[in-house]
């Protein structure tokens, strides 16, 4: 994975977990919670990256469906999601 200017690169977890299921429709659900969570680690002070960043804290954190079912259809519980998300996101690269 290439690493963009302002973001982190994840390796494990997601990572692993993505490369661990042959189903493709769990790949894709977990490739969009991968890059939600890289999204919402922007460090960067481009407008762009901001906004992004900013949607993609609301969808991992905030309660709606979307990721609800994103978790569902990728076979991860939602609230690991969340917590390993915190974790990456608030660490200091």
């Amino acid at each position: 994975m290439k690493n963009k200017k302002g973001v982190i690169k994840i390796q494990a977890p997601f990572e692993k977990i993505k490369e661990n299921t042959r189903d493709p429709i769990e790949r894709l659900y977990r490739a969009i919670i991968m890059q939600m969570i890289i999204d919402a680690s922007n460090k960067s002070l481009k407008k762009e990256l901001i906004k992004n960043e900013k949607t993609a804290k609301r969808w991992l954190f905030q309660k709606n469906e979307y990721f609800d079912l994103a978790c569902d259809n990728a076979k991860l519980n939602k609230n690991y999601v969340r917590k390993i998300a915190k974790k990456i996101i608030n660490r200091d690269f």
